[in-house]
């Protein structure tokens, strides 16, 4: 079944959503972003797959990366910077592609279940032949690692802990790699890690 374009003046975990919810097999929608936490549940509970969109630091709830972690949720292919077609009007845009009007959305991301193509293997090289290139590994002043920005830039021969952007969870647990908790905390109830 497909049910399009629904409009229900309605909270999503009311009788009438949770009814159209049970009856379909895949959910692809734009939850608010203020209840992304709630929604996420809501989803995971009623074992659907799912295509959602919500802020690129969501993967860092603490209800929402142990999915990403065990393998059960991952990032959509566009996150970090998608882009949406604007109304031919619309004074305020960021590009124009064959006389269309887009922007973008820097902080947003797509969650999802849905069946992924792998990622092609990852050639790493040393840190001096990364540093030969230019490439600048801060280390952190009150934990001891050092930020990694993008997941080819790991080096093959350094052992200790890394700190990667959430952008990069996928690439990395992709490539093998192991994500773990370093501190969640509750006041925003986030999972830095």
């Amino acid at each position: 079944m497909i049910i399009e374009e629904q409009t229900i003046d309605a909270d999503f975990r009311n009788e009438t959503v949770t009814a159209l919810l049970n009856e379909c097999d895949i959910v692809i929608t734009n939850p608010p972003f203020s209840l992304f936490r709630v929604f996420f549940d809501w989803i995971m509970a009623a074992n659907k797959q799912f295509l959602i969109m919500g802020t690129l630091s969501a993967c860092t709830y603490k209800n929402v990366f142990p999915y990403i972690r065990d393998d059960l949720c991952w990032l959509g292919v566009t996150n970090r910077s998608m882009s949406f077609r604007l109304p031919d009007t619309a004074d305020k845009y960021q590009d124009i592609i064959d006389g269309v009007k887009y922007s973008k959305l820097s902080n947003a991301a797509w969650y999802t279940n849905l069946p992924r193509p792998p990622f092609p293997p990852m050639e790493l090289k040393t840190q001096a032949e990364l540093e030969a290139e230019g490439v600048v590994f801060r280390h952190y002043d009150n934990y001891d690692a050092i930020e990694i920005p993008k997941c080819k830039w790991i080096p093959r021969d350094y052992s200790e802990e890394r700190i990667v952007d959430e952008a990069e969870l996928e690439r990395l647990r992709a490539a093998g790699y192991t994500v773990e908790i370093l501190e969640v905390i509750e006041d925003d109830e986030e999972v830095r890690g």
